[in-house]
């Protein structure tokens, strides 16, 4: 279910960290990341029991997407083994492999727990849209687009991927094209925050 408008966004918080794909749908010409790990690979899966994070093969395939001329296949396909519903995968992250907690997610809001996230999207004549994450009486930056301009988002998963007891966002963006960007809670001094840790862009013209 999509939640609601925003502008495609940039990290305020630094380029992302580890490696993300995404087995939703295909990559077009030159729009996976490159240079791709051979090994390492760890997908979120999604299982009778619910989700773990597990070990798994990638394997990219040449497919034909819309634009490609007579006899040119110069899209690209991610095909997961060893996790038959995977959300997600990705590589260079230091989490566990096994069971991961849940959140639930409707109404346009995060629940785990004690936690509740809400999300605003700001915009402003003359200033970049800005996405917030909202926790109780805390607003805290996700992100933002400097040009402004709204595209639709969803929270596609958010659980605890890295066990510190916080809700971890897997957020989906639509924008002539679809932008998946994983965000990781870390918890400072005095409040939580969220990083994003890899992101990953495919589809579009």
């Amino acid at each position: 279910m999509w939640l609601l408008l925003l502008a495609v966004v940039s990290s305020p918080a630094g380029p992302p960290a580890a490696t993300l794909l995404d087995v939703a749908s295909d990559y077009g010409d030159a729009q996976l990341p490159t240079p791709l790990p051979s090994a390492g690979w760890l997908g979120l899966c999604e299982t009778p029991g619910g989700f773990v994070v597990r070990e798994v093969g990638v394997q990219i395939t040449p497919v034909k997407v819309m634009w490609d001329g007579p006899g040119e296949e110069t899209g690209r396909r991610v095909r997961v083994t060893n996790c038959p519903e995977p959300k997600a995968v990705f590589s260079g992250l230091s989490v566990a492999k096994g069971a991961v907690k849940t959140a639930r997610v409707e109404k346009g809001k995060v629940m785990m727990g004690h936690s509740t996230l809400s999300f605003k999207v700001v915009e402003t004549e003359g200033a970049p849209t800005r996405l917030y994450v909202i926790e109780g009486k805390r607003r805290m930056l996700l992100s933002e687009k400097p040009d402004g301009g709204p595209i639709k988002f969803r929270i596609r998963w958010a659980g605890d991927l890295d066990r510190d007891g916080l809700p971890d966002l897997l957020v989906e963006e639509d924008d002539e094209g679809t932008r998946l960007t994983l965000f990781l809670s870390s918890v400072g001094k005095k409040e939580t925050a969220w990083e994003p840790i890899a992101s990953t862009f495919h589809g579009g013209c």
